[in-house]
């Protein structure tokens, strides 16, 4: 899948050209997590090292609008290991990762596109379920998950990162 044009957004693989915006979408979105007391993305995660991995595995996908970046998430194809202790890596699913938007663009219901687009990606790669998680206190997609359906799984922990609770929830794709 390397685009799609929804309304007046295309959603489309990211390139490492397009790294500098995704640097700077990520700091927006760090602020504004800061603001909300959420203590995710405050530190050096996601990185640009993480950024370019995604774009290099092609995990990494940006919304456009009039040609201009304003949005951008990770959708892979594998399981996440970190998972391993509350689900059923058997069962085939996709993962989202590191979901933000633009100053410019927050607060036009941008991930309306973005779960839309999710289920769609999950339909055409024949995936049974979606695996999202969250910082405990990120309320924003705490809200969003409810909005869309998803069910809490549990709690589990990233090692690799200073504060590495996070809230694991799912949702399974009807064929």
């Amino acid at each position: 899948m390397h685009s799609l044009y929804v309304s007046s957004f295309t959603i489309r693989l990211a390139t490492r050209d397009d790294l500098d915006v995704i640097i700077k979408i990520r700091q927006e979105a760090s602020l504004r997590l800061k603001h909300d007391g959420v203590n995710q993305w405050q530190g050096e995660e996601p990185s640009k090292k993480t950024f370019l991995y995604d774009i290099e595995k092609k995990y990494a996908y940006v919304i456009e609008k009039d040609h201009h970046i304003i949005s951008m998430a990770s959708l892979c194809l594998e399981f996440e290991s970190a998972y391993q202790t509350l689900v059923d890596d058997s069962v085939s699913s996709l993962t989202i990762h590191r979901i933000a938007v633009s100053n410019e663009a927050f607060g036009q219901n941008i991930t309306n596109i973005w779960f839309e687009f999710f289920e769609e990606q999950a339909k055409i790669h024949k995936r049974k379920r979606i695996y999202i998680d969250t910082h405990a206190d990120n309320f924003r997609m705490l809200n969003l998950l409810r909005k869309y359906q998803y069910l809490y799984v549990g709690l589990f922990e990233f090692k690799h990162l200073p504060d590495p609770q996070r809230y694991l929830f799912m949702k399974t794709i009807l064929s």
